[in-house]
């Protein structure tokens, strides 16, 4: 049973050093606990097999004069010819966006977290706690009508 010492109005109790380093280790563990499951909830997973598309398809490529133009986490599609009902945005020759139709020269714009590859990752992560980069965009492809047209990329500043 700890000694009790009156000082004044308080009671200082002594407690064994074993009790208390027991209590430390205790409170250590559970606050660390508690930080990574708040890190972990906090996180929202870039690569969601739900949300997996279809892989790149291996179709003929033909050039075109529509553009695509990168702005900040936006996409701005500009195609050079009407396109279809179904028509899809490619990036990369991995993520892709079925992006409806498109009518010449009017320009679309799309978020990058929208697009999606086989897996269900995203190009662009959306979590305050990830470190890893958007994904450089390379090459764009507009697919419609079993053809890819080839665009000009450009990034706005």
């Amino acid at each position: 049973r700890p000694r009790q010492s009156p000082v004044g109005q308080w009671t200082i109790r002594l407690v064994n050093s074993r009790h208390l380093n027991l209590h430390a280790t205790l409170r250590t563990v559970r606050t660390s606990m508690l930080f990574s499951l708040l890190l972990f909830a906090c996180q929202s997973p870039r690569m969601v097999p739900a949300f997996a598309t279809r892989a790149f398809p291996e179709l003929p490529k033909v050039s075109s004069k529509s553009t695509i133009t990168v702005d900040a986490a936006d996409l701005i599609v500009q195609s050079d010819r009407d396109l279809p009902q179904g028509a899809a945005v490619w990036l990369n020759e991995r993520f892709v966006l079925e992006a409806g139709p498109f009518q010449a020269n009017q320009s679309k714009r799309f978020e990058l977290r929208e697009f999606r590859d086989q897996f269900g990752e995203r190009p662009v992560p959306d979590d305050f706690w990830r470190s890893d980069r958007v994904t450089p965009l390379i090459s764009g492809l507009l697919e419609s009508d079993g053809t890819l047209w080839r665009t000009i990329i450009s990034v706005r500043d």
